[in-house]
């Protein structure tokens, strides 16, 4: 299988390419520049990547204000260098890697984002110059790549967030390409610089590097960063930073850096640049938490995500990522709890103030509880995959021979009898997805779900409260959940005035994980309903 090993984040100042296409970049007065990849040079010999997904903004070049596409993945067999005013680099021609490309084009599609596909363009400094840092003066480039410009030249911007959850997106795609390949992300542009206006050759030192240290492991924080925000600390070019966290969400949560190198000033901008490299774990503590998504923005509204039965922050992940642009997302899973009303006091203690709230499966259950203790509390209540029917005779015993299986065989049994028939046909063929889930679901000990089971079993009755609920509701299933159905949902519609039920075509039972982008949308869709007065 293919696996994304590495990401590498640089400037690519022109002006770099200039001196090293007049055979200066050995001059004693550029060595602070380049001595900092030398490294960099030795390190990519050895790691001998078979494709790049270089990540840049096109300055004009193959897109203007007649086309100006928010994200454009290249699918074509080369890219020549291109003349930006004063004749073509004299690089090689950058090759393509047409199979691979049109394999993640076909899945950030299905996983929600509009790509514009092109398969003829040239490519300008921006991903010429990332590829003359770091392999040098060669007469071919030694591995293939695939362009994805990012427009942050013209307003509006993506934002942060978006680029975060586009490079989880490209993770999925590259876990589900069968050809054993060594892929590496970059993410380039920046550092703080300003070409134009008063402020023109502004650099900031201390938000750099205050970015680089947030990328490894705060980069959720960076996602929350405005465009304006962007512009007024790092100027008006500063904001190409945002493609560094395509590079960051491609990776595992937990990652080395290996390398960093800042300088300034090179030109009138901050150069930066620093390797990741993957080690392997791409999962949180499975114990009870809350999990802070983004940093607090007084101005979002806060949603707590609950979690169900046996799942923790990696069923709901993707989602808060994709909603921390409107709201100040908490994550509560629950191992250690066997009792619904206990757990909806847990969540009364830890979050302050009024809340919108959403709960998947169990989670959903436990959502209800919380609105019928504290009712007052609650602006916006959302129930994903869920039920408020009665346990039926075959319900205990069938969960009891689930605790059998768990305590003989251990919980990796549960995966084929558990969590496979909840899981619709293109989740099953998810690679990547069926990785998380299988480590979420084998985190938990047997008395965990030992205890979550007999919560579930005894929990109490829902449905009378239906009736009661008085805030926009959102209920949502997966058109493939076998375990709580459509008929489930559209059975607590009927009873909750004026609430909303949106299916996730060809989602199973853990639509969040699933189909995060949809289930996203219709989040941020109920979101912005006026709540309770």
């Amino acid at each position: 299988m293919a696996k994304i090993t590495a990401g590498l984040g640089t400037s690519h100042i022109p002006l770099l390419g200039h001196i090293i296409d007049k055979g200066d970049s050995g001059d004693e007065k550029w060595a602070p520049i380049f001595d900092g990849f030398q490294f960099t040079k030795q390190w990519i010999r050895e790691q001998k990547p078979d494709v790049v997904i270089l990540v840049y903004n096109d300055h004009a070049t193959s897109f203007d204000m007649k086309l100006i596409p928010t994200f454009a993945i290249g699918c074509g067999e080369e890219y020549r260098p291109a003349d930006e005013g004063y004749g073509a680099r004299p690089v090689p021609v950058v090759k393509g890697a047409p199979q691979l490309a049109w394999h993640i084009t076909e899945s950030l599609i299905q996983q929600g984002f509009d790509m514009t596909i092109v398969n003829e363009m040239d490519v300008d400094h921006g991903l010429t110059v990332p590829l003359s840092m770091v392999f040098g003066e060669v007469d071919e480039w030694p591995c293939q790549v695939i362009p994805l410009a990012v427009n942050t030249v013209v307003y509006p911007s993506p934002t942060g967030a978006r680029c975060l959850a586009l490079g989880n997106a490209i993770r999925a795609a590259i876990d589900q390409y069968p050809e054993d390949i060594n892929v590496q992300v970059w993410g380039t542009g920046g550092m703080s610089h300003q070409l134009l206006g008063e402020r023109a050759g502004l650099i900031n030192k201390e938000w750099d590097l205050a970015f680089m240290d947030d990328l490894k492991s705060d980069y959720h924080k960076l996602a929350a960063i405005s465009q304006v925000e962007y512009i007024r600390e790092s100027g008006t070019e500063g904001c190409e930073m945002v493609m560094w966290l395509i590079m960051r969400g491609a990776l595992d949560h937990d990652v080395n850096e290996v390398h960093r190198h800042y300088y300034v000033p090179v030109s009138n901008t901050a150069l930066g640049h620093l390797i990741y490299e993957s080690i392997g774990v791409h999962e949180q503590e499975a114990d009870m938490e809350v999990a802070n998504i983004v940093a607090p923005v007084a101005s979002r509204p806060r949603l707590v995500c609950l979690a169900g039965l046996l799942c923790d922050r990696r069923i709901w992940q993707e989602v808060a990522e994709r909603l921390s642009d409107v709201a100040r997302v908490e994550i509560i899973s629950f191992a250690g709890f066997d009792n619904l009303t206990l757990m909806a006091q847990y969540v009364l203690d830890n979050v302050d103030g009024d809340f919108a709230l959403a709960g998947h499966s169990m989670g959903g259950r436990v959502a209800l509880e919380i609105y019928r203790l504290a009712p007052q509390r609650i602006t916006h209540l959302a129930l994903l995959n869920t039920g408020v029917h009665p346990k039926s005779m075959k319900e205990v015993p069938g969960r009891m021979h689930l605790i059998h299986l768990a305590r003989t065989k251990g919980m990796a049994a549960l995966v084929p009898h558990w969590l496979f028939p909840m899981m619709s046909k293109s989740g099953l063929c998810n690679v990547h997805l069926m990785t998380d889930l299988k480590k979420m679901v084998t985190s938990y000990s047997v008395d965990d779900f030992n205890h979550q089971i007999h919560a579930l079993i005894n929990r109490p009755d829902a449905e009378s409260l239906l009736a009661h609920i008085s805030v926009p509701t959102l209920l949502l299933s997966g058109s493939d959940d076998v375990w709580s159905p459509v008929a489930q949902h559209q059975a607590m519609q009927r009873k909750i005035a004026g609430s909303v039920l949106v299916v996730i075509n060809g989602a199973g039972h853990m639509a969040p994980a699933e189909d995060p982008g949809n289930v996203a949308a219709a989040l941020r869709v109920w979101l912005e309903k006026a709540g309770k007065e």
